[in-house]
């Protein structure tokens, strides 16, 4: 199987470290909502230039999503919060 080597830049074709065949590969995940909301506003400046209705749909609808990553990523920052313990039984 192939796997990308650790030296690349994001959104291209890589190199497999095993055997030096051209791949594409997914990045690795980015944990931050405010990543995931710029993707969103990307894929609707691009559905706005969409001709095919079809199109410019699913645009929206890939936007729709990133929201939903970002919300998502939100939610866990809201869970890795410091709880506050001076209200907590000793």
């Amino acid at each position: 199987m192939h796997q990308p080597s650790p030296e690349y830049l994001p959104w291209q074709l890589r190199e497999c470290a095993q055997c030096g065949a051209d791949i594409i590969a997914p990045d690795p995940p980015v944990e931050n909502s405010d990543f995931w909301r710029k993707r969103a506003e990307e894929a609707r400046t691009l559905s706005e230039r969409m001709v095919d209705a079809y199109t410019k749909v699913l645009m929206l609808g890939i936007a729709e999503t990133y929201e939903r990553i970002a919300a998502s990523y939100d939610l866990i920052a809201n869970f890795e919060q410091p709880l506050d313990t001076k209200y907590m039984g000793d």
